[in-house]
């Protein structure tokens, strides 16, 4: 099939390349920008975002019953609040969390 005279004289418009630049080049440090140029300043150390505040209970498994009835009474007055459970030396720990 051949193409129209109409359609083979339009020729794509030609792409002006755009120039990239890096969002952040320093990671570690702020940029401050001033009158007479740029001048770079030490940022704070940033706070692990993992840290946890709250108080926690630890109870292992092998304890008498006599602290899991204890820690069962403490959960049912809502002064506990059971968070997970994992091993430790392979015996297993339940973790509780302090409700204030």
């Amino acid at each position: 099939m051949r193409k129209r005279p109409s359609e083979s004289s339009k020729t794509p418009a030609a792409k002006v390349p755009v120039k990239k630049e890096p969002l952040n080049t320093l990671p570690p440090k702020k940029m401050v920008i001033t009158k007479n140029g740029i001048e770079y300043v030490e940022a704070k150390p940033e706070e692990p975002k993992n840290k946890d505040n709250n108080k926690y209970v630890k109870v292992s498994t092998n304890e008498p019953s006599e602290v899991f009835k204890e820690i069962g009474d403490r959960v049912g007055r809502k002064e506990l609040k059971w968070s997970y459970y994992t091993t430790e030396n392979s015996v297993g720990v339940h973790y509780y969390l302090i409700i204030n």
